[in-house]
């Protein structure tokens, strides 16, 4: 799991500068886990922390309160593709790394490349103990070596009792080897308790 952009390097006619963000470096043993306050996930949206189609690097959580008034404008203001802005996790288990992004002004148009760091050590579904982590989905997916759990702390996140909610995330991968970034993205609803 890519848990975030750790540089964006920028190079201009001026020539190139380098903007390092704060990073909860990969494991260099496995399985491990970091939590918040300590977790960081590199650059914000804001900041350019994004893929080359403009998602979010980090794993992001978007949500939209769907009780609304009806036919009110903001029934999509909470999603990614509305302008809503990416909640990152508050936990993550297992193993992970990081990418930088590159921003080539000197061209027209601008190139942009995100390259993933190196992969940490494998941990093959092994998600650790701090935490602790939430069992593997069953059936257990194909085991290529690496395994990680993005959480978010649902008491963290001002919901409101009764409301019904669109939750929408995107997860990006280590190896970053699809045409405008490669990623997963899925959402469901569900009504708050």
């Amino acid at each position: 799991m890519t848990l975030g952009v750790r540089r964006i390097t920028l190079k201009t006619a001026g020539g190139t500068t380098f903007t390092d963000y704060p990073f909860s470096a990969g494991p260099t043993a496995t399985p491990s886990c970091v939590t918040s306050p300590t977790l960081q996930v590199g650059a914000t949206e804001a900041q350019g922390g994004t893929d080359t189609s403009g998602r979010p690097m980090y794993p992001s959580l978007y949500i939209t309160d769907l009780d609304v008034p009806p036919g009110n404008t903001n029934q999509l203001a909470g999603d990614w593709q509305y302008g809503g802005t990416g909640i990152p996790p508050t936990s993550v288990f297992g193993t992970w790394k990081a990418a930088t992004k590159t921003i080539d002004q000197t061209k027209t148009p601008n190139v942009v490349t995100v390259t993933p760091d190196a992969d940490p050590p494998a941990n093959h579904w092994n998600l650790g103990t701090c935490g602790p982590p939430d069992p593997v989905p069953a059936p257990t997916p194909a085991d290529d070596g690496y395994g990680a759990e993005a959480r978010w702390d649902a008491s963290t996140l001002n919901l409101i009792s009764g409301h019904h909610y669109r939750v929408y995330f995107i997860v990006h991968d280590g190896d970053q080897n699809q045409s405008g970034g490669d990623c997963g993205q899925a959402n469901w609803y569900f009504t708050m308790p």
